[in-house]
């Protein structure tokens, strides 16, 4: 499905509103609450549809946006990306969005929840952020456990130890590694 553009005799919905997506099963109860009331909205599923970034007037007023970062769990991992570009195309173009770009920037980046806790002056346990499994070790120097997010989509997996349990032979992936 492209979202803002018309192939020849193509009906494009009226609605103003939008639900951005990613597993229908959750919607079901919203999206019938929204068909009972009479409301015109059209559903976004985050893994089937795209968008020009050269049309530059908003087609909806609101977008409602639910995509879960967990999508990669249900197949859907090709979401998570793909949405953070079109929610930016949105607030540049206007469009009011609930869970927009900072919320889903935020809810995607444990280095960025981190900032906001120091900034915060809130007390969360001891954390390092890197980019490669080779720089764990030097991490986990002074820590008495290790948690390990690693990756983002199909290739995350998280690890639990204790600090001084980890050696340069601590096993890891080799794959798509990030905060």
């Amino acid at each position: 499905m492209m979202l803002e553009g018309r192939r020849e005799g193509e009906r494009v919905s009226e609605a103003r509103l939008a639900i951005l997506y990613e597993h229908s099963e959750w919607f079901k109860p919203l999206f019938a609450e929204l068909d009972r009331r009479g409301l015109a909205y059209d559903r976004l599923p985050a893994a089937e549809f795209g968008f020009d970034p050269k049309v530059r007037h908003p087609r909806y007023r609101l977008v409602v946006n639910r995509m879960s970062p967990s999508a990669y769990l249900r197949g859907h991992g090709n979401g998570i990306f793909f949405v953070r570009e079109f929610l930016r195309h949105l607030e540049e173009i206007g469009v009011d969005v609930i869970n927009g770009l900072r919320a889903y920037e935020t809810e995607t980046s444990k280095a960025r929840q981190l900032a906001i806790l120091e900034r915060l002056g809130l007390h969360y346990p001891r954390a390092r952020v890197i980019n490669h499994p080779n720089e764990a070790v030097a991490a986990a120097k002074g820590l008495v456990k290790v948690v390990a997010k690693v990756g983002t989509g199909r290739d995350q997996h998280v690890n639990s130890m204790k600090g001084d349990q980890i050696s340069d032979n601590t096993p890891h992936s080799t794959g798509n590694h990030g905060s």
